[in-house]
């Protein structure tokens, strides 16, 4: 359990996705990069509506990156139907990468 993993434990809404992924990018592995996923899920799944209105694309990119098909399966039914029926324009490359990873 290192400085990064524990930077990434503290993760509650998507400013703190896009500082941790601005910061650590590059180190994003292993034990890290599960908790990553975790947290783009929980994110995803709670502030859909905040996402797609107030966010810049700086957001997508950290998202996009942290897109898994292990999310949890009524998380991960949840985040694709709103990829599907309530993605905005602005967002419509994370939604098609989320359709994606659910049909591979």
């Amino acid at each position: 359990y290192d400085t990064r993993t524990e930077a990434i434990s503290k993760i509650k809404a998507p400013e703190d996705l896009i500082k941790a992924f601005k910061k650590d990018r590059e180190c994003i592995d292993g034990v890290s990069a599960e908790l990553y996923h975790e947290k783009v899920s929980i994110i995803l799944d709670t502030h859909w509506e905040d996402i797609m209105s107030k966010y810049s694309l700086d957001l997508e990119e950290a998202l996009i990156f942290g897109v898994s098909e292990v999310w949890e399966f009524e998380i991960s039914k949840r985040i694709l139907d709103r990829a599907k029926n309530k993605c905005s324009e602005k967002y419509k490359k994370l939604c098609q990468k989320i359709i994606d990873d659910s049909n591979s």
